[in-house]
């Protein structure tokens, strides 16, 4: 029982660790020129077809330290200032988040997006972002 939750406080630790740097990035974008040698990327993301309505793409290249974080929009669109690189991409969006019941149990997410995407390394997505390549267009499989 306890190392049950000790492993529900460790994943809520990481989820607000992800909200967290999600956060900081939003705010360290607002109201500031692109840096020099960076790059404004646009997208969008559809899954099945209908533009996903909310969620994150990951843009994460071989230098994890540059990796960027855009927010999906109503619209399914997003922007992110990026380096130059090549990129793996994830997608996430989750209808409903996870929690624990009144009865301890744990309830996963309710992702509006196949598991496979939710990670750089199955997702099988890729982008190289250039002075050329500035937009990128995914369309997920359900």
């Amino acid at each position: 029982m306890a190392s049950r939750r000790r492993g529900e406080l460790i994943a809520w630790g990481d989820r607000l660790l992800g909200l967290l740097l999600v956060a900081v990035l939003m705010l360290a974008g607002c109201g500031k020129a692109t840096p020099d040698g960076m790059i404004t990327v646009t997208g969008t993301v559809a899954c099945g077809g209908k533009p996903l309505p909310k969620g994150a793409v990951h843009l994460v290249p071989a230098d994890a330290t540059k990796a960027a974080l855009a927010r999906i929009d109503g619209s399914g669109r997003f922007r992110a200032d990026v380096w130059p690189l090549d990129y793996r991409i994830a997608v996430t969006a989750d209808e409903r988040p996870a929690y624990v019941d009144d009865n301890g149990r744990e309830i996963p997410a309710q992702s509006l997006v196949p598991l496979k995407y939710t990670s750089a390394q199955t997702s099988g997505l890729s982008a190289t972002v250039d002075a050329d390549h500035r937009t990128v267009t995914l369309d997920l499989a359900p």
